[in-house]
């Protein structure tokens, strides 16, 4: 279909999505085409059925101190492993790398890429140095590109994996894998939904995620992680109490616990002043940390009688009927587990939300079918 044909299917038409989905706190995308303008593109193949064989090339023509108005100069990447060392100088800004998906598009070599200049966006793109020699550096990524944003990438390697070295900075989505100060350098960067695995070290060597090297702690930069997920690669076997927070080291400027007051510092909005650049990207994010929604009443559901409910269904028994969503949501939060029962919300409980600890953890199973009576309607 086309542009005049896509407007009726954006969530803000077809399902109303402005006036429903700010309140449930689900991030989406108002959007079916990421807003993103492109001024030229060009396609990377290294059996030579694109415009070019390699990145480097391609960087090559791309034009010198354009302006972020007229688009971006895109380069996709076709499939396989790039083995080259990738550079993107001063001179070369509003630059877009591109792959089909993460883990099919890798950029790999004993160098990092090198990123410097202004306005870069990657997108399906995993960077991967093979090096690994004891005891020294190993980047994967080195940016220094103000305005950069990274979106369903992954960055593979041992120490010093990622430097996020200045500016402002987004990762969204994003896979970051390494051993020791894996995540460092001096820029403000913004972490949302990002997975970070830690790898086996070096005999003698241990683990450290974030080393951020900002000078004095009036500096406008650092690191803001939201929504991610650490945990070890395969690897790694790993234990211990690092989940309590009264164990956690006490350095001036480090908190392991901030509040809503601390907060609206480390937002996009404010941290990064997304407002000014990001939309432009097409990338998706959040500009709360937390969600938005209300909750007027919650119940928890355990089926080995720790809490209020045995059932979901005796959970919604005590739903009030009829209620106003301006007042909220009542939560249902089922326990870890198996619930094998039937659910069925009826029309007159308005303004239900049900939530778990994780998907596959928290699972709901029956076995109705059309021949035990049970009917779509």
């Amino acid at each position: 279909m086309n542009e005049v044909d896509e407007i009726n299917f954006l969530v803000s038409n077809f399902i109303y999505g402005d006036n429903l989905l700010p309140a449930t706190g689900i991030p989406f995308e108002r959007a079916i085409v990421n807003s993103i303008v492109i001024r030229e593109s060009v396609v990377v193949d290294q059996h030579g059925l694109g415009n070019f064989t390699t990145i480097r090339e391609a960087l090559v023509v791309a034009s010198n101190e354009t302006d972020i108005k007229d688009g971006f100069f895109q380069i996709h990447v076709k499939g396989g492993i790039c083995g080259e060392y990738v550079s993107v100088v001063y001179n070369k800004t509003i630059i877009t790398i591109t792959g089909d998906e993460k883990n099919i598009r890798i950029i790999t070599e004993n160098h990092c890429v090198d990123l410097k200049g202004e306005h870069f966006i990657a997108i399906n793109m995993t960077f991967r140095n093979i090096a690994r020699v004891a005891m020294v550096q190993a980047l994967a990524v080195q940016n220094n590109v103000n305005l950069s944003a990274f979106y369903n990438c992954s960055f593979e390697c041992f120490q010093d994996a990622l430097c996020a070295s200045s500016g402002s900075q987004f990762y969204r989505s994003c896979d970051i894998y390494g051993t020791i100060d894996f995540i460092f350098g001096y820029a403000a960067a913004v972490f949302q939904t990002c997975n970070i695995y830690v790898r086996l070290p070096l005999q003698g060597q241990s683990n450290v995620i974030t080393a951020h090297g900002r000078g004095a702690a009036n500096e406008g930069t650092g690191y803001s992680i939201q929504h991610c997920k650490t945990s070890a690669s395969p690897e790694l076997a790993c234990g211990g109490p690092g989940s309590k927070l009264d164990r956690r080291v006490r350095w001036l400027g480090y908190h392991a616990h901030i509040n809503e007051v601390d907060e609206i510092n480390f937002i996009v909005s404010n941290f990064i002043s997304d407002n000014n650049w990001l939309p432009a990207t097409g990338i998706p994010f959040e500009r709360a940390i937390e969600n938005n929604i209300v909750i007027r009443e919650s119940v928890v559901v355990d089926q080995h009688g720790l809490e209020n409910f045995t059932t979901i269904r005796e959970a919604l028994a005590a739903t009030p009927n009829e209620t106003n969503v301006k007042d909220g949501f009542f939560q249902i939060q089922v326990k870890g587990g198996i619930c094998e029962e039937y659910i069925s919300i009826v029309y007159n409980k308005k303004n239900i939300m049900i939530t778990g600890n994780e998907k596959n953890i928290t699972i709901i199973t029956g076995n109705c079918s059309v021949g035990d009576g049970w009917e779509t309607g």
